[in-house]
């Protein structure tokens, strides 16, 4: 998928294996006015390294540090000039705007074709398309209700490997993590890529000071047989690869829980995978259905689906 590499300087020759993993070149090279043929000097070498490993160029263009600006043609190459480039400063200029327009092309891509590049990168041999799921189970407009998790786990096997892709509320993805529990789990985040649920640490109290993600809080309440386990942040990015530094507390053992909080379906899917083996039953809050979806139980009264009003348990 699209990933935009600059390059600056000459590259050394060992370095030039980043150039093998490129699909297309924009050359942009200096005019320096005091040295005569400099520019196609410099034009040349860059375009011998995109030859030797393979790369086809889209655009030769010079830059110049006056105003003149000049678009000499758009095909095959996009070949001119650009003026003008200053650090924290927009470009502009015919031949901006060609490669602008030649890039958006090479750029988009359908939401047919997203999901399918995605699912093909999968690493697991199951891999659900949410949205195609949804539809296969009958939920009219591809909409998930608590009322059809039953179906979905009865539609997939049990303890094996699982991958999920798409747009779902996140006790869907909490019913999938723990349907595919102890086997591995993968979920696609649109910033990570695939990742799995990480293991977070578990207190009997909230933790403070350099051992914590800044802004990272969880809170923990009892009110009779169920625990309420709100987690919250006040950054605007939580790392997965600091998972240590994202404690939980412990609800109690053998209890009802309720896992709350706005957080990354990554986060949610591992505080079920880790908690909801020693509680009765879990479920996850989602405000607009003013309730927490059940997604695990061990008791009969309490089924998967279930929703448990909001009044029962934020005191």
């Amino acid at each position: 998928l699209p990933l935009l590499v600059d390059v600056g300087g000459r590259p050394k020759e060992w370095q030039e294996v980043v150039f093998a993993n490129c699909t297309h070149a924009i050359l942009l090279v200096a005019d320096q006015a005091a040295e005569p043929g400099a520019f196609e000097r410099d034009m040349t070498e860059w375009q011998a390294m995109m030859f030797r490993n393979g790369v086809p160029i889209i655009a030769q263009i010079q830059s110049r540090l006056d105003s003149s600006q000049t678009l000499k043609s758009e095909h095959p190459l996009i070949v001119g000039s650009i003026s003008g480039l200053v650090r924290g400063q927009l470009a502009a200029g015919p031949t901006f705007d060609a490669i602008a327009e030649r890039l958006s092309r090479l750029f988009f891509y359908s939401e047919a074709e997203l999901t399918q590049r995605h699912l093909d990168q999968a690493p697991a041999e199951l891999a659900l398309d949410l949205q195609a799921l949804a539809q296969t189970l009958g939920l009219t407009g591809g909409r998930w209700e608590p009322s059809f998790l039953p179906s979905l786990c009865d539609y997939l096997p049990v303890q094996k490997p699982l991958a999920a892709y798409g747009r779902a509320p996140n006790w869907v993805y909490a019913t999938l993590a723990l349907q595919a529990h102890p086997a591995d789990f993968w979920l696609f985040d649109a910033r990570l890529g695939w990742v799995q649920p990480p293991i977070l640490p578990l207190y009997r109290r909230q933790p403070t000071g350099r051992s914590i993600q800044p802004g990272w809080q969880v809170k923990r309440q009892v009110q009779g047989h169920t625990a309420l386990l709100t987690m919250q942040t006040e950054s605007q990015y939580l790392d997965i690869d600091a998972s240590t530094t994202l404690p939980l507390v412990k609800p109690p053992v053998d209890s009802g829980l309720i896992l709350s909080g706005k957080v990354p379906h990554w986060l949610m899917t591992a505080a079920a995978r880790q908690l909801a083996p020693a509680s009765r039953w879990l479920a996850v809050y989602q405000p607009q259905l003013k309730g927490a979806v059940v997604v695990h139980t061990k008791v009969s009264e309490i089924q998967v689906g279930q929703v448990v009003p909001v009044e029962t348990f934020l005191m």
